[in-house]
Order: C-alpha cells, then sequence, then structure tokens
C-alpha cells in the first residue's frame, strides 16, 4: 500500500533517521521504520526520485511511500514498515509553509515533563494515542550548550528538550543573525524506551 505524506521529521536517530509525516487527505500522522521493533531508517532508505534525479528525503516535501504493514508499538502507535522501494516526489511537491489544518491541539504534550515512564505505559496508567504532535508554541531560547535543546511553552506549560532536527545549527544561526523569525511550530516526538533511565523521552523532532 502507498502514503502520499507531507514530510514533517526527519531527524537523526542514532546513525540513521526518523522519518515521519502527515497523510494529505486524513492528516494521520505517519512514523516510517525499518523494522517491526521500530527501527531507525538508513540514507538510502530515505531516497526518493523526481523528474530531475534522486535526493535524500527532507521536511515539507510531499512524498508517495510504499509500506507494508502497521506495527504499532505501545509508545508509538503511527509506526508503518517501509518497503524496499524507492519515495517518489508527488504534487503538489511541497509546501513552503504548514497549513494551519496540519496543526495539532492537544491539552499537552503527554504530560508536563520531559519524558514518560515507560512503566505507566506497560501498566495502561497512560495511553498514547499518538507519539507526535505538531504544535504552535512560544519559543524562549534553543540552547546549544552542554547539548542541543528547545526551550519553548506550549499551553502555559514551559518544556525543554533535546533537540534531534538535523538543521537546528543552521536554524540558529540564521535567527541569531536575523535572517529568521521564529516561525513557533515544533515537530514533538516521543522516544524509544532510554534503558538508563527507564523512561521515552520527549524530543523535538522539527524545528519550523
Amino acid at each position: 500500500m502507498f502514503k502520499t505524506v507531507l514530510i514533517l521529521a526527519n531527524s537523526i536517530k542514532h546513525h540513521g533517521y526518523c522519518v515521519a509525516g502527515k497523510e494529505l487527505t486524513t492528516k494521520n500522522w505517519i512514523r516510517f521504520v525499518g523494522d517491526v521493533g521500530g527501527k531507525e531508517l538508513s540514507k538510502e532508505q530515505i531516497k526518493y526520485k523526481n523528474s530531475y534525479g534522486e535526493y535524500p528525503a527532507t521536511v515539507l516535501k510531499i512524498l508517495k511511500i510504499e509500506v507494508t504493514l502497521n506495527c504499532p508499538l505501545p509508545h508509538q502507535p503511527e509506526n508503518y514498515l517501509v518497503a524496499e522501494a524507492i519515495w517518489e516526489q508527488v504534487a503538489p511537491f511541497k509546501f513552503d509553509e504548514i497549513p494551519s489544518n496540519f496543526l495539532d491541539s492537544p491539552l499537552d504534550l503527554w504530560g508536563t515533563t520531559d519524558r514518560v515512564d515507560h512503566n505507566d505505559i506497560e501498566q495502561e496508567k497512560i495511553t498514547i494515542s499518538q507519539s507526535l504532535y505538531l504544535v504552535k508554541v512560544q519559543i524562549n531560547e534553543l540552547c546549544t550548550q552542554p547539548n542541543r535543546r528547545v526551550v519553548f511553552y506550549y499551553n502555559g506549560i514551559l518544556y525543554d528538550l533535546a533537540c534531534t532536527d538535523p538543521n537546528f545549527d543552521t536554524i540558529n544561526n540564521a535567527i541569531n543573525n536575523g535572517q529568521k523569525a521564529h516561525n513557533n511550530i515544533l515537530c514533538i516526538s516521543l522516544g524509544e524506551l532510554f534503558d538508563a533511565t527507564g523512561c521515552h523521552h520527549k524530543i523535538v523532532a522539527g524545528i519550523f
């Protein structure tokens, strides 16, 4: 089966990529994975083609992607296993800005902290109905030390989350040089289980 999506996250995961987007028609989230356990994708797996050649996927492109099955995890219910076929860019090809009807409006981002306890998911104290949000926020700061983080308010709640957007430095430099304003739209992802803490950390996967 094929999914036509607006790509909203292409972030760094281990030595590969976590790519996700929303279907153009339903606006449902899809996270593309390399196996049923949610494995990251390789550089070859995220290539798409158009009439000019083949390129690595980037955000705001419209891509038609073949998937083989839905393989939900308790913390990531929208996972789909990709087929071994190159992706295809299709009309309308790309968006310069995110339309407002693609935004999500949860009360909070899986609670008010920077993580979700894995035991709470296992014991069904928390149900993760979706592990990705595209939200309008008030960005306070992009931090580079000791690691890349985004500090922002959403619905009156202050969050301080790690960022895996590969364009973080470019975006931060452009803002600091007055070449880009804060658009205040973030793609937030609930990450895999981090064994050291027993939690799923909340991650800024995309800055728009």
